[in-house]
Order: structure tokens, then C-alpha cells, then sequence
């Protein structure tokens, strides 16, 4: 069961209709609890292997989170919240408190471990693959058009959402690309990082 009393815990709605979760954050580990107080994962800061701190924007909607990576999994400590939720909310101070203290615990513990940042892996192959797939349905479209014998006018109509998917499609596909690795950054700066992230960002 949790502790109620201890300095390092801290509760939060990870999205709008969830549940309240708190995370107790020791100096040698990290505990997730659901909203009866009950444990639902802990993992040891000698047992992490990776750190990914990743941010998206889609569709009005911020999806920030960081990852811990052991050999067994990856544990997320999420938060999914309007675009337009000041960084005053309550709920961005206190995943913003808790990947602070998650970072300062693992800079102690863990100095020369590295951080990704952005997507990474299968998540990055899968938007890499979104946005081939759009640069793919326009080339389509057009050379559909085209050979169909499309007049003038219907052609131009077209422009907007064919230029929509090729600048869509070469944005995702630019961005998440498979070839370039995902930047990094020393642990010991991510904790500098997150107490400045929100002050500095376009809410």
C-alpha cells in the first residue's frame, strides 16, 4: 500500500475521464499506485537501461510523457491534456514535479545515463510509415487524376487537399525518420529541463 506520509509521492490524472495515480519517487526507485493506493509497478534506478522524454501535438490534444526502460518493459509516466491547458494546471505541475524528481534521483544515481528525446523506435517507424503513406496517397491521387482525364477545373480543385498530404506526409515522414538516430541529452540537464520546459513554451 502507499505511503501517504512520504515527502516523494505525488498524485495526478494522467487524462480528462482517468483515474487519479500517485508515483513515489525514492532515491533509489520509482513506485506506481492506482487510486486505491495499491502498487502497480516499481522499478529500481540501478535496473533502468533508457530514458526517452517524448511531446506531442495533435489535433488540439498535448501528449507529453517519459519513458523508463528496463530490461523487463517500458513504464510510462504520461499526461494527455488540451493544447490549450495553461502550464499553471495542476495536473502539468505535478507531472512536471514528478519527471523533475525522477530525473534529479537518476542524476544521482545514474549520472553518464543518456536521454532520448522524441519518438524512438517501433513508435517512430509507425509515424515514419503515416507519413510515406500520405506523400504515397497524393503521388496517387494526382497521377489518378491525371490519367483519368480530369478537367481543368476539377484538377485545381484538387490542389488544396493533394498540397495538404504532401506537406503532411513530408513533415511526419522528415521528422520521424528511420535513418537519423534520436537525439539524446545528459541526464544531469533534464532536470534543468523540465522546471524551465513549461515557462519557455507556446501554450
Amino acid at each position: 500500500m502507499i505511503d501517504d506520509t512520504s515527502e516523494g509521492l505525488f498524485t495526478y490524472k494522467p487524462a480528462l475521464l482517468a483515474a487519479p495515480i500517485s508515483y513515489e519517487v525514492t532515491g533509489t526507485s520509482i513506485a506506481q499506485y492506482d487510486n486505491s493506493g495499491d502498487l502497480e509497478w516499481q522499478v529500481s534506478f540501478d535496473d533502468v537501461t533508457e530514458l526517452a522524454f517524448v511531446e506531442h501535438i495533435i489535433r488540439g490534444m498535448r501528449m507529453r510523457r517519459l519513458d523508463i526502460i528496463t530490461t523487463d518493459g517500458t513504464h510510462s509516466i504520461a499526461l494527455n491534456i488540451a493544447k490549450g491547458v495553461g502550464p499553471d494546471d495542476s495536473e502539468r505541475a505535478a507531472l512536471r514535479k514528478i519527471h523533475s524528481a525522477v530525473a534529479t534521483a537518476l542524476s544521482e544515481t545514474r549520472p553518464n545515463l543518456m536521454v532520448k528525446i522524441g519518438e524512438y523506435g517501433r513508435a517512430k517507424f509507425w509515424f515514419f510509415v503515416v507519413g510515406l503513406l500520405a506523400l504515397i496517397g497524393a503521388v496517387g491521387l494526382l497521377v489518378a487524376a491525371l490519367m483519368t482525364g480530369v478537367s481543368g477545373d476539377k484538377l485545381a480543385g484538387a490542389v488544396v487537399p493533394i498540397g495538404f498530404l504532401v506537406v503532411f506526409g513530408g513533415f511526419i515522414a522528415a521528422r520521424y525518420n528511420t535513418w537519423q538516430k534520436t537525439p539524446g541529452i545528459p541526464i544531469s540537464t533534464l532536470a534543468v529541463v523540465f522546471e524551465h520546459l513549461d515557462a519557455v513554451e507556446e501554450s
